[in-house]
């Protein structure tokens, strides 16, 4: 079993039954990929704005979402490619948005390696 495969065998017993749950609400794994990405547009705010804590809290909020919307696709029989494709080119903007946070944060206090590692 490869690395990837067991951490999602692992995160299942959490992320499942709250993704049955939100699926029995109405909640679409589109949505879900759509408040994901709500909310790292915040993180990367977050992350601009210098607070650091609350930008790698909201990370991980916006990862949870990540792993909600795959595990709400396979469980609902609505893993269709255009929800992948969307999936896919959200994640894309979504790291975006954090590392364009980032470098605002590097740029403002003047840490050049650090906006050099973020662009790199």
């Amino acid at each position: 079993m490869e690395y990837q495969a067991k951490l999602r065998h692992w995160f299942s017993y959490v992320v499942d039954p709250v993704a049955r749950a939100l699926l029995r609400l109405g909640v679409t794994p589109n949505m879900l990929t759509i408040a994901g990405f709500g909310v790292n547009i915040v993180t990367g705010i977050a992350l601009g704005l210098s607070r650091l804590v609350t930008g790698g809290l909201l990370i991980l909020a916006g990862g949870s979402f990540d792993m909600l919307d795959g595990s709400a696709a396979r469980q609902s029989g609505l893993k269709k490619s255009s929800g992948a494709l969307l999936d896919s080119v959200v994640d894309r903007y979504s790291e975006a948005a954090i590392f364009l946070g980032l470098a605002v944060h590097f740029h403002k206090v003047g840490n050049f390696i650090g906006l050099v590692m973020t662009f790199a």
